[in-house]
């Protein structure tokens, strides 16, 4: 009985060890999952776009560019810049009865079109607004007041103000690019957008996205709005060319000319040309908006002397993007 009684209570000291020894290890596994960082899910890699590329219908194949450098790129040029994506185009089909109260068209002055564009007609006013190709024209066909023209100060000064009211949230600048042009009967000033401080580039000949003309008596005599942004949304940063060396390499195969001409048979002769030499004279870094598209590209913008066999044209500009592969 005595020995029984001593195989049961070793029976039972075996057991609890046993048990003590699981609940060690089960208490060992439990800190060691408190302690374990959770994996996460990492971020997802996104490709930047295609880059912009010429118009291969505009743009005969085979078409030779030769690039003389009088200047270089700035050292102060940046390694990674993002992509931006518009969200909201700054023309859309909710800003539409802005634009139209704005300029006092109402419902019996529209024009069914039987598209998502929007045509408005009112004697000699005339309003059209296509938000697919992020266009916007406004015409006053009535005849230019002839008074005297306004000096400088007040022209701009006027022309912010119409800016501000039409886009009183959009961040609009005159455009370095074009200087303001006052003539007898009207004057023409061209505004963009920047991003991140860079200017915007649209392919337009003003190069543009907004080109405004007022009469003399600081009215709008005639509007024109292509591309820009309400709202945009930012990517990872990308490299980006940022020597000279690089530029040069891959201007010649990657450049877009940009129509700088309001006369259709010089652009067309120019198209067509087989040669084109070009002088390149001053280098900005920007963001292009190519035609109907939502992405705002970082690129170089190429100002200078441009030569074919038939034509000489002193302020043309060339597209580089600046991504790398």
């Amino acid at each position: 009985m005595a020995l029984k009684l001593k195989e049961l209570t070793s029976n039972k000291k075996f057991f609890f060890g046993i048990l003590f020894l699981l609940v060690i290890l089960i208490t060992y596994i439990i800190l060691q999952l408190k302690s374990s960082s959770i994996p996460t899910t990492p971020p997802l890699s996104i490709s930047p776009p295609s880059p912009p590329t010429p118009n291969p219908q505009l743009v005969i194949s085979q078409q030779k560019l030769n690039f003389t450098w009088e200047t270089s790129l700035p050292s102060d040029t940046p390694t990674h810049l993002p992509f931006y994506t518009i969200t909201q185009p700054l023309l859309n089909t909710t800003t539409i009865p802005s634009f139209s109260n704005y300029f006092n068209f109402f419902p019996q002055h529209q024009i069914n079109t039987e598209t998502t564009d929007s045509l408005w007609v009112n004697n000699n006013l005339s309003l059209f607004i296509s938000p697919s190709q992020q266009l916007l024209t406004y015409n006053n066909a009535n005849p230019e007041p002839n008074l005297p023209s306004p000096n400088q100060q007040t022209l701009i000064s006027q022309s912010n103000k119409i800016i501000s009211q039409i886009f009183p949230n959009s961040n609009f600048k005159i455009n370095p690019l074009n200087t303001t042009e006052i003539s007898d009967l009207f004057s023409i000033l061209n505004y963009s957008q920047t991003i991140n401080d860079y200017f915007i580039v649209t392919p337009t000949t003003s190069n543009s996205i907004l080109t405004l003309i007022l009469n003399n008596q600081l009215q709008i005599q005639y509007l024109e709005i292509l591309g820009g942004y309400q709202q945009t949304t930012t990517s990872e940063n990308f490299s980006i060319i940022n020597t000279q060396s690089q530029l040069e390499t891959i201007t010649p195969s990657t450049a877009i000319r940009l129509h700088t001409s309001d006369y259709i048979s010089q652009e067309s002769s120019i198209d067509q040309s087989s040669i084109i030499n070009f002088t390149v004279k001053e280098i900005s870094l920007i963001y292009y908006q190519p035609e109907s598209s939502l992405t705002l590209h970082p690129s170089f913008l190429l100002q200078g002397n441009l030569k074919t066999s038939t034509t000489n044209l002193e302020n043309a500009r060339f597209i580089v993007p600046a991504q790398t592969n």
